[in-house]
């Protein structure tokens, strides 16, 4: 299965703080049992699905489930239905029955705006005043706000005060998915608005250091994989011959094993010459930054350390995806640079002045 990221920060970070049912009163027997089932139809990627079983949990209550509008705001967002889910919002902020439901509602319209903004639309001030609003009603509960907001703001050009609320976001939340986006996005504020990879520094099998920040400029493919996942062990010829034509290319080919002894993995290394980076996640901790689902699974970032495409799983088509997604990254990559170099004042890159 093949699944595009959403090219918008706002939205990864509406399906991190709604991606299971969150407290509130309950709607009745009926109603609850569709939510639960379209929060778990949204965890598992099928919007469409979700959105329809958001929609009637909040007919079954009557227009009055607080949850069920803030999940088919954050559904709409997600299938691109901006208008939809900020209706729904205004409906969410109109059931809430607590300050932090309504700045829960104040958030998911914040969201849909800032997504229907796209580069640098009017909505940006207008999603900035629903995050400051939500942080008003709610200030110790919701830090997701908080990266929220700064990533409008760096999105209008508010550089120093988007970069405060990024280390006012991690002095709360220094760990997991978030911290680890909100570190990468603190190197590249120009990129705001796009999905940070996780940022990462961890040893490799061979004893070296390994980070995002070192393989900057470079296009990274991440490759989530086991010794006892059978498809992972099929791709493995498809990514030695990658490896082998990128060699001399800015590429790196990075593989995150989740094996559970140490042992094993060396072993299986060694005998399949695997020769690119190893990663051993002994504690599942890089595979919960990029919120890994199943194995195998595949993450391409660009030079920046923007994330470009998310696939899962394994095939012949898979494989030639991928290799093909590779070549255009790198081929991109090498463009850039070069127009770069043409724009550049002429001897700056010796350090002539």
């Amino acid at each position: 299965m093949t699944l595009r990221l959403v090219p918008r920060l706002a939205l990864a970070a509406a399906a991190l703080l709604i991606g299971s049912p969150a407290p509130g009163a309950s709607p009745g027997p009926a109603a609850e049992a569709e939510l639960r089932n379209a929060f778990r139809l949204l965890a598992e990627q099928r919007v469409q699905e979700a959105r329809d079983a958001f929609k009637n949990a909040e007919q079954i209550s009557d227009g009055t489930c607080f949850r069920c509008l803030e999940g088919l705001a954050a559904a709409e967002s997600r299938l691109g239905n901006y208008d939809a889910a900020i209706a729904a919002s205004n409906d969410a902020a109109k059931a809430a029955s607590t300050p932090e439901e309504s700045a829960r509602a104040a958030n998911q319209l914040g969201l849909a705006l800032a997504a229907k903004a796209g580069k640098s639309g009017p909505e940006l001030a207008q999603a900035e005043a629903a995050y400051r609003k939500a942080l008003e009603l709610a200030p110790d509960k919701l830090n997701a706000v908080v990266y929220n907001l700064a990533t409008v703001l760096l999105r209008q050009g508010k550089r120093k005060e988007g970069l405060e609320q990024l280390d006012e976001f991690l002095r709360v939340e220094p760990e997991g998915q978030r911290a680890a986006q909100a570190r990468t996005l603190k190197r590249i504020p120009y990129r705001a608005g796009e999905t940070p990879a996780p940022d990462f520094t961890v040893e490799t099998l061979s004893g070296g250091k390994l980070s995002l920040a070192g393989l900057a400029g470079k296009v990274v493919l991440v490759d989530f994989w086991a010794t006892w996942c059978g498809p992972c062990r099929l791709a493995l010829p498809e990514l030695q011959t990658l490896a082998a034509k990128m060699k001399r290319e800015p590429f790196e080919l990075v593989s995150v094993s989740a094996d559970r002894y140490l042992s094993t993995l060396r072993d299986f290394v060694s005998k399949n010459k695997m020769t690119w980076p190893q990663l051993w996640d002994e504690k599942g901790e890089l595979a919960r930054n990029f919120s890994v689902a199943s194995y195998p699974s595949y993450f391409l970032i660009d030079p920046d350390g923007v994330l470009i495409s998310n696939i899962r799983g394994w095939s012949p088509e898979i494989g030639q995806e991928i290799a093909k997604n590779v070549r255009d990254a790198v081929d991109r990559a090498k463009a850039g640079k070069k127009k770069s170099a043409e724009d550049a004042p002429r001897g700056a890159a010796s350090g002539r002045g």
